[in-house]
């Protein structure tokens, strides 16, 4: 079958990770899952990896490496962190019916998040009509962001600030692949709950991972109002894939209170529109590069529009890509990483969320489901502005591992 689940189509690299895993275990049932360790030497220290939108839920609901990429002074600087463990539990229900999860747990936290959990109907072969707790089909790092599949441990900046990975929502929606023209596709489509500025968080200009809310319905206040979210792949030519990806929600006009501990005043409707592509290009079977950009916009926003019309215009723009080579002076197990981004989070105001990275890394895999990973990041906040500028530079350590 050419589309199972967004876990199972992952291309070959993960269906032969997957050949080693822990496989029927009872009956159809299929448990699998990964581990990740990280020791971490960044100082993270900008305001926009630690505003107040940066709750217990939201660093929680990521499947990050280790320290969660929560980006904290308060975070210790040379710790090593506990890990985290992912299960996936999949099982067919019937001919036409598929159940796919993912759990993940936190040691630190003592929590269990779920980012998926749903049911496909294939209305005919590679063609499924899916219901439930689903990924943001927003790019090709949200969608496959396993860690044991990474070269790096650190995400790009841009699935940091920009796109709020990890992404996941609730809704429903058609999925599936197949063949144009003698080239492979795949589609993803979606009505989602949607996000939704309801503590007034884009007043901070610092992207829009404090709109992040879990996929849970009840936080979207504002109105019923839903989003769309689609993305479609091409394998344009032997080793080239493109995407493309677009997402429209009314996150709502909110006002932030001038009483202390109130909540925001909602003022109507306010659409953030987001578009992207992305890229993925294999040279020889061993050279892999491939990148993701993207802009957008959320409408003008309502206190900048009274007090500064000329920045009242919202707009942002972030882009990141990656090279992976073996090393040639050693084995095909060692490979060389490098990656460059760069994020604006709101063209109009030289801020926090100006930001561009620099990363040089060197991966080892002793067998095709376990990853080291040591990379060294040169990060800079407030790039606009060289009087103001912060660096996050640092060495990251990290061990990944599939079952």
């Amino acid at each position: 079958m050419l589309f199972r689940s967004d876990y199972q189509n992952l291309e070959l690299k993960f269906e032969r990770l997957r050949e080693t895993s822990v496989r029927n275990w009872y009956g159809p049932l299929q448990l699998t899952g990964f581990f990740d360790f990280e020791y971490n030497r960044r100082r993270f220290q900008g305001q926009a990896f630690f505003s107040s939108q940066q709750d217990e839920d939201f660093c929680q609901s990521l499947r990050l490496d280790i320290n969660r990429d929560c980006k904290s002074v308060f975070v210790d600087l040379g710790r090593f962190d506990n890990s985290r463990l992912v299960l996936d539990i999949d099982g067919p229900l019937s001919n036409r019916l598929e159940f796919h999860s993912r759990i993940e747990f936190h040691p630190d936290d003592r929590e269990f998040k779920i980012p998926e959990a749903y049911v496909d109907y294939f209305y005919k072969p590679n063609h499924a009509f899916r219901a439930g707790m689903v990924l943001v089909p927003f790019g090709n790092y949200n969608t496959y962001y396993d860690s044991p599949l990474r070269e790096l441990s650190h995400k790009p900046v841009y699935n940091q600030l920009l796109i709020p990975s990890v992404w996941f929502d609730a809704g429903i929606g058609f999925v599936g692949a197949g063949m144009f023209f003698n080239r492979p596709y795949q589609y993803q489509l979606y009505v989602m709950n949607g996000l939704s500025d309801s503590n007034a968080s884009l007043f901070d200009k610092f992207g829009l991972r404090g709109l992040k809310r879990d996929g849970i319905g009840d936080l979207e206040t504002d109105n019923d109002d839903k989003a769309v979210a689609m993305r479609v792949g091409l394998d344009v030519s032997k080793g080239l894939r493109l995407g493309f990806s677009n997402y429209e929600a009314d996150v709502g006009k909110y006002i932030g209170s001038l009483v202390t501990g109130s909540a925001p005043v909602y003022e109507g409707s306010r659409v953030l529109t987001l578009t992207g592509f992305d890229w993925e290009r294999t040279f020889r079977n061993k050279i892999r590069w491939f990148g993701e950009y993207a802009f957008g916009d959320a409408e003008q926003d309502p206190f900048e529009a009274i007090i500064s019309p000329e920045l009242a215009d919202y707009e942002f723009e972030g882009w990141y890509t990656q090279v992976e080579a073996p090393l040639p002076w050693l084995d095909d197990r060692f490979r060389g990483v490098i990656r460059l981004g760069e994020v604006d989070t709101h063209k109009n105001t030289k801020n926090e969320g100006d930001v561009t990275e620099q990363v040089i890394g060197v991966s080892y895999r002793p067998d095709k489901r376990t990853v080291y990973r040591l990379e060294h990041h040169v990060e800079t906040l407030n790039a606009k502005d060289r009087t103001r500028e912060k660096d996050q530079n640092g060495l990251v350590f990290g061990v990944a591992t599939a079952f």
